[in-house]
């Protein structure tokens, strides 16, 4: 788990006791005082993770999480790196071509991204509220990794578990690098002058960059910040880049960059509206869909501007390789290199996104994964869950010189420097990655496969996901009973009608998607209900999942249920804050009390 700096108020020093037992959920936890260092020196939370540290190692069913060191803690610069990389990936790229060559129309295509920004903006809020409210400790806010996963089971805590296996389940088939992994193989090959590339070229090469990267965060967990800071300065230095290109061909003042009379056109007041062609593709579900390529790539709202100086062709005919992003690298750096050497270069550009975007979702989603083996609802849960690191453990071994125990002169030097890397859960991320991939070699486009993965993911966790937490805040800002107007401190009409607006924006593609559509609709050679399809058969899976959990497994233990137990360690920091710096959890099967059989 990627702990964060928590600061959760308070100047006692605690250690808590977080039961997910039958209800499944995360209560608030009871606390205890405690001094801040012991007799020896060492500080109180050194001292309570080797205590809860050796019981880990005499327990099978049981884990430890620790935050880094203070030093390792991320910066500023590294958490925004984090956010950019995530938002700047190849969408922000080919989301202006899917938009367009749906809708054909420039004004409604505009429109599309205003709507996608106000219903981001609505997100956002509605984010932050969940994030700074719940999970709850001692009636105060303890925010921790988990994102969706923490929302969804405050939302449902009953049937038990069912909003672990229904999220748990999405997530790990579809919460991965796939999409960014194909999207390497195509534009490298691109790149290196391959336009048509067998489908089976650009699979392995996904494959072998999803583990390339899983390979970079489980060498050293600073290894892999550094090198996401890396490529999201990249990526940011691109998009300057880009936009100096745009403002360049706008002044008409350089002299091989000048801008296409023709794309005047796409502006004027008569033409801003009217579609292409025959208007077949201006259809509810083409709009429906690019929303969905919107909500998955907004971090380039900007790019919408590359239709101010692309011109596009008014009769509706495009080529069958239109780019956006292409025919703007033609207009600009294309009219001093030629189109070759400019669609190389744009090549590049998108491969180190794809790249980077690859990079930071490793490291996110396999946090995420590692909270949802850490509900107990997986196979092997407490191993999934484990942080692991391969430097570490060499080094501890050498250290021991072969003995088993470790002695008290080593153990708080083997604490100081633990860094956490989720190794099980990246090991996870990468399997299911390459299954996902692996599932998409009977499409012979690679860009067909992309978008199919894309779709499914912003179909399923921006779209179903989203619109079922802005459904959970709507209710429980109008029923007062819930407690959330106490306990949240956002204006209370201000959070509903942001929920509103989210909830609205996402469920309105959830149901377009399934209006039937013709492939020659689509420009694509995937069947109109692929998507969908594929979507609710992901959330039947989880609740088959949940059946079977839920229902099946406790006949095979005699009857006993699921309880999982969490005890988080804090400090206090120099403004006298809590900050939880590690937690031990533990999976057990136990015969149920009455009073919890009457609760189910």
């Amino acid at each position: 788990m990627e702990m964060n700096n928590l600061r959760l108020g308070g100047r006692q020093q605690s250690h808590g006791l977080l039961t997910v037992g039958a209800a499944g959920g995360i209560p608030s936890s009871t606390t205890h005082p405690r001094s801040d260092t012991g007799s020896d020196g060492r500080s109180e939370e050194d001292l309570e993770m080797l205590r809860v540290g050796e019981l880990t190692r005499s327990n099978s069913s049981a884990g430890i999480s620790k935050l880094p060191k203070e030093e390792d803690l991320l910066k500023p610069y590294q958490v925004f790196a984090v956010i950019a990389n995530r938002m700047i990936g190849t969408g922000i790229f080919n989301a202006p071509t899917a938009i367009i060559l749906q809708t054909e129309n420039v004004g409604w295509s505009m429109i599309l991204w205003v709507v996608g920004f106000i219903a981001t903006m609505a997100g956002t809020l509605m984010y932050i509220e969940y994030g700074l409210t719940i999970p709850r400790r001692n009636d105060k806010p303890a925010p921790r990794s988990g994102g969706e996963l923490n929302y969804l089971d405050h939302l449902l805590p009953r049937p038990k578990y069912f909003a672990s296996c229904i999220f748990g389940i999405l997530f790990i088939l579809v919460g991965n690098s796939a999409a960014n992994a194909i999207s390497c193989g195509i534009n490298f090959l691109a790149a290196a002058g391959i336009a048509a590339p067998h489908v089976g070229h650009v699979q392995a090469i996904a494959i072998a960059v999803a583990w390339l990267v899983c390979v970079f965060h489980a060498s050293g967990r600073m290894f892999g910040i550094h090198l996401n800071s890396l490529f999201a300065t990249l990526k940011i230095a691109i998009l300057c880049m880009m936009i100096i290109l745009g403002f360049m061909i706008l002044s008409n003042r350089t002299e091989h960059m000048h801008r296409d009379p023709a794309s005047y056109a796409n502006l004027e007041a008569e033409n801003s509206f009217h579609t292409f062609g025959s208007g077949k593709m201006n259809h509810a579900r083409g709009y429906s869909l690019s929303y969905l390529y919107i909500i998955f790539t907004y971090g380039g709202f900007n790019q919408a501007n590359y239709w101010i100086v692309v011109p596009l062709p008014r009769d509706g005919k495009f080529a069958t390789d239109f780019s956006v992003v292409g025919e703007f690298f033609k207009l600009t750096l294309g009219k001093h290199w030629g189109d070759e050497k400019a669609l190389r270069l744009m090549h590049v550009f998108l491969g180190i996104s794809s790249l980077g975007n690859a990079i930071v979702t490793t490291f996110t989603a396999a946090r995420v994964k590692q909270e949802i083996a850490k509900r107990g609802i997986l196979p092997y849960s407490m191993n999934m869950a484990h942080d692991v690191n391969v430097l570490e453990k060499i080094s501890e071994k050498l250290t021991r010189n072969g003995t088993e125990t470790i002695t008290e002169a080593n153990a708080h030097t083997a604490v100081s420097r633990f860094q956490p890397i989720p190794l099980p859960a990246l090991i996870l991320h990468g399997m299911f990655t390459t299954i996902l991939i692996l599932a998409t070699l009977g499409i012979s486009s690679p860009r067909d496969s992309y978008g199919l993965i894309v779709g499914i993911y912003s179909y399923t966790i921006d779209a179903i996901i989203g619109a079922s937490l802005a459904f959970g805040m709507i209710c429980m800002r109008v029923q007062g009973s819930s407690g959330w107007n106490s306990m949240a401190h956002s204006n209370r009409w201000v959070s509903l009608a942001t929920a509103i607006i989210y909830f609205a924006v996402n469920a309105i593609p959830v149901i377009m998607l399934w209006i039937p559509a013709s492939k020659a609709q689509l420009r694509t050679n995937i069947s109109w209900e692929a998507v969908p399809v594929a979507g609710w058969s992901l959330i039947v899976a989880g609740l088959v999942y949940w059946l079977i959990f839920y229902y099946v497994v406790p006949v095979f233990k005699s009857g006993r249920v699921l309880y999982v137990e969490v005890t988080p360690t804090f400090r206090v920091d120099s403004q006298g804050n809590q900050v939880q710096v590690g937690e031990r959890f533990e999976r057990r099967w136990l015969v149920p009390a009455r009073e919890h059989l009457a609760q189910s």
